[in-house]
């Protein structure tokens, strides 16, 4: 997960490292107010989670708190690379001397974190990368010791640097490396940091990347108002850890794994039929084999899926491996009988999956062994509700 450029901020202030001085502003009142209140030239920098935003206009300066209010209401509401502006970051300006670039990723073929150091900030790293690789120094981190000062004045040294510089880049890219650790951070970068003509070091810009599988460690941080486009239904899903993006069919798709999600999908098309939405239930929020925790974790599935009004046929795709065959298909009736009649087409493989279809026709239901059977008939029943 991407972080806002303010939030980012933040998490280098609480690591040792200084910012300007903004505040965030969400109406063009308040960026006149934040600009008056800072007193003198401010930055107005739009709050998106895109990259190149100085290019495509996202960054304007003002001279005056009237003119800071103009620029909020010519960029709110408006889009960014495809990213609606909500939010700008009102920011006094920097008498800037010297640029340069700060990042730490992993190194995927080491398998270790990487701090980076180029003096040539402000521009892409890529860029600089494809021009000059001899401009960007690396220094591979064992985890074991982490980073010290030392360590990343040694590596400004090597860069050529030298003077206070070597000490202020040791302390910035230790504090960096807190906040990369602490956060769970697959990237972050402070491009650039800058020296201000008084010798100051400060981050005039932060991007931060979040591991999504570690964000349970991180609950501050809500995916809400990050998602361009994700309606009520995916937000409800993503709240509840059910991968599910809506489509624009009618036959509602429920199930796990998200291979065999994608390969229900494509059957459903390749039969004429249409999938109302892929979603994958099996992952990491599931409740596999847990009794009455399975049971109402697949009732919630259903009741999310058919919550779509598009939704006119149910078709249930699921190889039982965590998942036990009994419990799913309590979960599928249960689900089924909480939500608005549809027809349903059940495909139920894996463990326990002879109770589980004997507990399905019991109810009424019957479950088919072909997959590509159960995709063929999910798609003639929903033609048959649609004509």
């Amino acid at each position: 997960m991407r972080l806002f450029e303010f939030e980012g901020k933040q998490i280098l202030s609480r690591y040792g490292l200084r910012t300007p001085r903004g505040k965030v502003a969400a109406t063009p009142e308040e960026a006149a107010a934040a600009a008056r209140e800072l007193g003198g030239p401010v930055v107005v920098k739009s709050q998106v989670l895109v990259g190149g935003r100085g290019k495509a206009g996202g960054v304007k300066f003002a001279s005056t708190p009237e003119e800071a209010k103009e620029i909020a209401a010519t960029l709110l509401g408006t889009a960014l690379k495809g990213e609606t502006i909500k939010q700008l970051l009102i920011e006094e300006q920097l008498k800037i001397k010297e640029e340069y670039y700060l990042g730490l990723t992993i190194d995927p073929i080491a398998g270790q974190p990487v701090l980076m150091l180029s003096p040539e900030g402000g521009v892409d790293i890529e860029e600089v990368n494809a021009r000059s690789p001899e401009k960007i120094g690396r220094l591979l981190i064992d985890v074991r010791e982490g980073l010290p000062p030392y360590a990343g004045r040694q590596l400004a040294r090597r860069m050529g640097m030298a003077g206070k510089i070597l000490v202020d880049i040791g302390m910035a890219a230790a504090g960096l490396y807190q906040a990369f650790r602490h956060l769970d951070a697959i990237i972050a970068e402070i491009n650039p940091l800058v020296v201000t003509e008084d010798g100051s070091l400060i981050a005039a810009d932060s991007k931060f990347d979040l591991d999504d599988d570690a964000m349970y460690r991180h609950r501050e941080y809500s995916l809400d108002g990050r998602i361009e486009g994700e309606t009520e239904l995916e937000k409800r899903a993503r709240r509840l850890g059910i991968k599910y993006v809506e489509l624009d069919g009618n036959i509602g798709i429920a199930g796990n794994g998200a291979g065999l999600m994608m390969t229900t999908v494509d059957l459903v098309e390749r039969f004429g039929g249409r999938a109302a939405n892929f979603v994958e239930a099996g992952g990491a929020g599931a409740q596999a084999g847990s009794g009455e925790g399975a049971i109402n974790w697949w009732d919630t599935v259903i009741q999310l899926v058919l919550s779509n009004p598009k939704v006119e046929v149910l078709f249930f795709n699921l190889l039982g491996g965590n998942h036990r065959g009994d419990e799913v298909a309590q979960g599928i009736i249960r689900g089924l009988k909480n939500s608005r009649p549809v027809p349903a087409v059940i495909r139920l493989s894996g463990t326990r999956q002879e109770e589980g279809r004997a507990i399905l026709r019991e109810a009424g239901y019957s479950s088919y062994d072909s997959l590509e059977e159960a995709a063929q008939a999910a798609v003639k029943l929903a033609q048959e509700v649609g004509s």
